[in-house]
């Protein structure tokens, strides 16, 4: 099967190994013309087609980034390659490289197999989940083939390979590999391997592009103890504000970034507390089992409930300390900004030609109808509504827009969305814009305690004209 590679990789196996074992900020090497040519061309011309894959992002629509684990189905070359990978030839090819023995192919591609991100598309540091769901291995070992036959640093999508993403963002060296085609990247799964890659942007009078690839995990049965860890699934970090503050933009696409960036943490804490109560259950679960004997506890017993009341303790300080900062924080803002007075930003080839009807700017919430009249300064293809349900909607918000009668309507789970509407429109001409949206709530309706009577029903941040 070590036929399907290139026998130039075969042959100096020996110096990845150095390479992988030398590298920085955690092992890893990249490895130029891994398949053999004519093989690598066949995988590119059989890449499935987006809508082949899993492409249906959190609101049950079609996505940025579509997926096939099952390799097997897509024809004859997948076959082959998954062939080759679980022939005992290519893990052992794998182990001379890496130094870590008796590695495991994992026949279920979790995770895994062919993937392609369209423009818009980015991937947060992370390190990945480091037990196998279904067999309890070890996750060791990464391998990503890239099969884009073109491609450009300026178009992003480059990955990276973090130190620290936690730490200042001064001192998180970053290593950056161009995703062109035949191009592997292997390296370690482990504590340490923050990697992701950076936003994938459409180039200018360009055919449209997206990065495809095709990845496998390897496993092991054990692990040296020093480099063990307790199991967790993949952890994220979110990206820094010297990231999201890109220089040259304007205010208003800056602000629309950090209000993003703001929002995604708020949603992921929220994704954090969700699984924080299900461990508690478990937690309470075994508790009771503890107390199920009339057995006295012993001392380890002892210390590990010690242990789990510590733990509360210092979320529970943390909590109430979170408290009084937003309250400085939200103290301090006020005084900034007294004298401004907020709108709705429209961002690219439009103005507001009067006041929105339906539009709470100081909190972005807007009524069940909202209405906009726009001003054309350039012609237009499409509008997006860049906006978020709020999780006070649990089935989620169905909206219809209406642009000049016509109408397109989408359902959105609780989230941020970004709703792309055709709108072809001339130079100067005005639009009359209608949302209506299905679901609203009276905070005061809710919550006796709330002076708030609006009808409100989802959150809008900008509408970007294009």
């Amino acid at each position: 099967m070590l036929d399907l590679i290139n026998p130039e990789v075969l042959k100096n196996r020996e110096r990845y190994g150095s390479r992988f074992r030398s590298a920085d900020p955690f092992p890893h090497v990249v490895i130029d013309q891994f398949f053999s040519p004519t093989f690598c061309e066949q995988l590119i011309a059989e890449f499935p087609p987006f809508e082949r894959g899993a492409n249906l992002n959190e609101d049950g629509l079609p996505g940025g980034k579509s997926t096939v684990e099952d390799i097997r189905s897509l024809g004859e070359t997948y076959v082959l390659a998954d062939d080759l990978f679980r022939s005992a030839e290519f893990s052992s090819l794998m182990s001379d490289v890496t130094g870590i023995p008796d590695l495991l192919y994992d026949q279920l591609y979790v995770g895994g197999g062919t993937h392609e991100n369209r423009p818009g598309q980015e991937l947060d540091p992370h390190v990945d989940f480091n037990y196998h769901p279904h067999h309890g291995w070890h996750r060791r070992l990464n391998l990503i083939v890239y099969l884009n036959r073109e491609w450009e640093v300026e178009w992003g999508g480059s990955i990276e390979f973090h130190e620290d993403p936690w730490g200042p963002p001064e001192q998180n060296r970053i290593e950056r590999v161009v995703p062109l085609a035949n191009r592997a990247i292997l390296f370690e799964t482990s504590e340490r391997s923050w990697h992701g890659f950076e936003v994938i942007r459409q180039p200018q009078n360009h055919p449209p592009i997206s990065r495809k690839s095709l990845a496998i995990y390897m496993y092991t049965k054990d692990r040296p103890p020093a480099d063990t860890a307790p199991s967790h699934a993949t952890v994220y970090v979110e990206r820094p504000l010297p990231f999201v503050l890109r220089a040259g933009d304007s205010t208003e696409a800056q602000g629309a970034r950090v209000r993003k960036a703001l929002t995604r943490r708020i949603e992921h804490v929220a994704r954090l507390q969700e699984r924080e109560r299900a461990f508690s259950e478990k937690i309470i679960t075994q508790v009771r089992k503890l107390f199920s004997s009339t057995k006295s506890l012993g001392q380890p017993e002892i210390e590990m409930l010690e242990g789990l009341f510590r733990r509360e303790d210092v979320l529970l300080k943390l909590l109430y300390d979170r408290e009084k900062e937003f309250s400085r924080d939200i103290e301090w803002l006020q005084h900034r900004v007294a004298d401004r007075q907020l709108g709705l930003p429209v961002i690219g080839r439009a103005k507001l030609a009067t006041a929105p009807e339906g539009y709470y700017p100081n909190d972005e919430w807007c009524a069940p109808l909202l209405t906009l009249d726009l001003k054309l300064s350039a012609p237009s293809k499409a509008m997006v509504f860049h906006g978020r349900v709020p999780h006070r909607f649990p089935q989620g918000q169905t909206l219809e827009c209406t642009i000049r009668d016509r109408s397109e309507s989408a359902h959105f789970n609780p989230g941020e969305f970004d709703w792309k509407v055709p709108a072809a429109m001339a130079a100067g001409e005005r639009a009359s814009v209608q949302i209506r949206a299905s679901e609203s709530i009276c905070p005061a309706s809710a919550d006796s305690s709330s002076k708030d009577m609006r009808n409100l029903a989802y959150q809008l941040h900008s509408v970007e004209v294009a």
